[in-house]
């Protein structure tokens, strides 16, 4: 779901709470603005795991149990017509070991997708527009990753949270 701020004089829409000062205290109205399922097959929907927003593309990503990462374009999924489902810009997964996603994000600059998995001690690089898989990090065995974030910069810098 996508929503968008709204504004709070009327009583429609969805109210979520936030620890913001303002004038309606801390209470934000927000409508509804698009909706989807993901789909893993034709008639069977798979588990939200997360949703990843880019910094600097109108593109999201969507981290499900069916160990597949769906990257979206914003634009896209707003248009949404007719209750249609929108198919992913691009589906990302690890073929080979059938790899469960820790955490996913995006690089700095959005050009990138980053997952770490959640059993193999491993950090997998794609790049957005193709698909293409470009890297796979492997790190120490014995250790779980918590938390993957890349840096704003246009470097590539990426910091791992091991347990």
């Amino acid at each position: 779901m996508i929503f968008e701020s709204k504004d709070s004089s009327e009583s429609t829409g969805a109210k979520l709470r936030n620890n913001g000062n303002d004038s309606n205290g801390g209470n934000k109205d927000f409508k509804l603005v698009s909706q989807f399922k993901v789909s893993q097959q034709a008639s069977s929907t798979t588990a939200v795991k997360s949703i990843e927003f880019a910094r600097r593309s109108k593109s999201f990503l969507i981290n499900t149990a069916d160990r597949v990462i769906r990257v979206y374009k914003t634009t896209d999924v707003v248009g949404i017509k007719d209750g249609k489902d929108p198919e992913p810009d691009q589906k990302l997964q690890d073929l080979v070991n059938k790899t469960m996603w820790k955490k996913c994000c995006f690089s700095g600059d959005g050009e990138y997708v980053c997952a770490g998995s959640a059993r193999q001690h491993a950090l997998y690089i794609w790049e957005k527009s193709m698909g293409n898989l470009v890297k796979i990090l492997h790190g120490t065995k014995g250790e779980i990753l918590m938390d993957v974030v890349v840096s704003e910069s246009t470097t590539c810098q990426v910091f791992f949270t091991f347990t």
